[in-house]
């Protein structure tokens, strides 16, 4: 009765004549329910004992008096959006406005409360319950700037409409700084919702570019944003050692790198794949090695062979594509890369890098004889290189039967190598 009196004692200041009968009337009935909630945690439970039957009474009516306030704030956030659908603002008395504001901070407030202490949590919920305190708190957060966006857009111009994606990347690294500092001060009901919520923050803006019809134009590019992207994973993934986090650094920075090529004139995939499939193959091959642990030997030999495969292949791609006597310059980069995957392999005691490496720096040594002979026109090159070669290899046997023990020897050592 207490309540229906107040909303009508409310309702007799309003206006007949204005036009918003409807939202102004629902912020009554939000403010009379927010107040007898407020008034019951800082008067009623306070001057009244627990065994007071008037504070029994007023608490019993606490969740139904909490639902029908929390249905009026529902409902002017309703009306304020379908006003803003139709004529791009919400238009809503100042009073009104004020009221949401001042009901939605008070929500976030108690939300937080709840969490952290556990004896003013009305429904006695664990701590990993009381998490769920804190992921209301951070939809508090957004329905309150969606409340500030409907009633008042002009805020949202200028630096915020042309670096919203920055900000919400801040907002990321934030949110997982703060995670990674409750975490360390064991205050784990606060760290989980931060850092899950920070881990999926960045996925807003990189979509947020492909469905442009509903999200606000920025200048930031995209590239530059997945390469920021590409960073915030590839962080965690350093931090939690995990794999995934890795993959996904590699595909957001490869993306941003694919598409400022896509933009960038002659270097399309179709005319220098390995600048394309190289960058990725490098990042997988790192994000494996960094999570090595959790990975098994047969894992890590998959991915080392198809990256490296990946990386071999594109470069020999390339010089095929533009040609040898056209791009010297191709064939020493799939020298270079050969000689250092030998030089890897031998230092990393890794079978993989040795063995490919290997293989396509003969590859590239024979390019560059190709090269040679077509630039230079030396007809007698190639038996010359014919002749070489035959040599070598008579000295290769030799070898393997005068030093037969130590090169079995060799053998034996490299199967003990990593695959």
């Amino acid at each position: 009765m207490s309540l229906m009196s107040a909303m009508l004692w409310g309702w007799a200041w309003l206006s007949p004549f204005d036009g918003l009968q409807t939202i102004n009337r629902l912020a009554v009935v939000m403010v009379v329910a927010g107040t007898i909630l407020i008034g019951y945690r800082f008067i009623i439970s306070r001057k009244l004992a627990d065994e007071n039957e008037w504070r029994r009474g007023v608490k019993a009516q606490l969740p139904i008096i909490g639902a029908i306030g929390l249905i009026a704030l529902v409902a002017i956030l309703s009306a304020e959006a379908s006003n803003f659908a139709s004529d791009k603002i919400a238009v809503a008395p100042w009073w009104v406005v004020i009221a949401v504001f001042a009901a939605l901070v008070s929500l976030f407030c108690a939300c937080i409360e709840f969490a952290l202490s556990p004896g003013r949590d009305p429904f006695n919920l664990s701590e990993r319950g009381r998490m769920n305190y804190v992921y209301g708190a951070e939809a508090l957060a957004v329905v309150t700037m969606l409340h500030a966006r409907l009633t008042m857009p002009w805020f949202f111009g200028g630096f915020f409409l042309t670096w919203w994606p920055l900000i919400v990347m801040a907002l990321a690294f934030t949110g997982v700084g703060l995670g990674e500092l409750f975490r360390r001060r064991g205050r784990l009901v606060l760290a989980e919702p931060l850092e899950r919520t920070g881990i999926l923050l960045p996925i807003l803006p990189v979509f947020g570019f492909w469905f442009g019809f509903w999200m606000e134009p920025s200048q930031v590019p995209y590239s530059g944003l997945l390469f920021l992207v590409g960073l915030f994973y590839g962080a965690l993934s350093v931090m939690r050692r995990s794999f995934v986090f890795g993959i996904m650094a590699t595909l957001a920075g490869n993306g941003g790198l694919w598409k400022l090529l896509a933009g960038a004139h002659d270097y399309g995939f179709d005319q220098h794949p390995q600048l394309w499939l190289i960058p990725v193959s490098l990042s997988v091959l790192v994000a494996g090695h960094v999570n090595r642990d959790q990975l098994t030997k047969d894992q890590m030999t998959m991915i080392r062979y198809s990256t490296l495969m990946m990386i071999y292949v594109s470069s020999t791609s390339d010089i095929f594509i533009n040609g040898v006597s056209e791009s010297p310059w191709l064939t020493m980069i799939l020298l270079v890369l050969s000689v250092t995957g030998v030089l890897a392999g031998l230092a990393l005691r890794i079978r993989a890098f040795l063995f490919l490496g290997t293989s396509f720096l003969l590859l590239s040594l024979l390019a560059i004889i190709w090269t040679a002979s077509i630039n230079l026109k030396w007809s007698g090159f190639w038996p010359l290189t014919g002749i070489v070669l035959g040599v070598l290899l008579i000295i290769a046997f030799a070898l393997f039967e005068k030093k037969r023990r130590e090169i079995l020897g060799l053998a034996e050592r490299l199967k003990q190598w990593q695959a």
